[in-house]
């Protein structure tokens, strides 16, 4: 029996690293990353993963860049025997407008909707992430954000029309993917505060999977203070800390 398609539909700096590592903790389940973005064939270590399950690397590549449907199909039939789910990540802007999402959204396919609803800290997070070039800390490594130093971290410009634009962006993708998900078979909604509280996860992931299992958190928050600290003008964010995803943007809202 083929395994079974996994996706987990997310955006950035949702604790979507740490999800990727829970689902692989599962028994029988092999994940992957943000393989359908565009570029990912450029990151070496992980496209020659990807790429040995393919004749050549010349026949992933083509297919990656015109027919990532047919890719997907062929990297899932080809665990058939090592694994009995297949999974990736997909952020909501991952190839919008291709037959995959048909796919994502098929009821013989698994859904992982992980979401964080605190908006302005998404934002800030991804600031900081594009700022220091730090993506994900591993618990079991030393780095110079572990050991001390935020403080050291200039503080970033806070720009209230590029905020507002992408508020409106990540709310307006997680209402549209959660209106779609709405009577799916196999769906499990993740609110990002969950990551970090393993135990509990660990029933509901198994629930979700029919597979007990306990899991081990694998990577470290990057932020140790409020996110709002991190800004060099403050008092032009504070009106926006209490933003929530789940809110529904409008027009009122968004000139606020």
């Amino acid at each position: 029996m083929p395994p079974k398609a996994l996706f987990i539909i997310t955006t950035a700096r949702s604790g979507s690293n740490q999800m990727l590592n829970y689902i692989n903790q599962v028994p029988g389940c092999s994940c992957y990353g943000e393989i359908f973005k565009e570029g990912f064939p450029d990151n070496r270590k992980g496209w020659k993963r990807l790429a040995s399950y393919f004749p050549d690397e010349e026949t992933a590549r083509a297919l990656h860049g015109s027919d990532v449907l047919t890719f997907w199909h062929r990297l899932v039939a080809a665990h058939e025997g090592a694994a009995r789910v297949v999974g990736a990540k997909i952020f909501y802007h991952h190839r919008s407008k291709d037959s995959l999402w048909q796919q994502v959204y098929d009821p013989n396919s698994m859904v992982i909707h992980l979401w964080r609803d605190r908006v302005f800290d998404t934002y800030v997070s991804h600031l900081r992430a594009k700022h220091t070039g730090t993506w994900l800390q591993r618990k079991d490594a030393a780095t110079a954000t572990e050991t001390g130093d935020e403080e050291s971290e200039p503080a970033l410009p806070f720009d209230r029309d590029a905020y507002l634009k992408y508020r409106r962006m990540v709310r307006n993708r997680f209402h549209r993917a959660r209106k779609r998900l709405q009577g799916h078979p196999a769906v499990l909604s993740v609110e990002y505060d969950e990551i970090a509280a393993p135990a509990a996860l660990s029933d509901r992931l198994g629930d979700f999977f029919g597979e007990k299992v306990s899991l081990r958190e694998t990577l470290r928050k990057q932020a140790r203070r409020a996110p709002i600290s991190y800004l060099a003008n403050p008092e032009e964010a504070e009106a926006f800390v209490q933003d929530r995803l789940s809110q529904r943007e409008d027009r009122q809202a968004a000139s606020r």
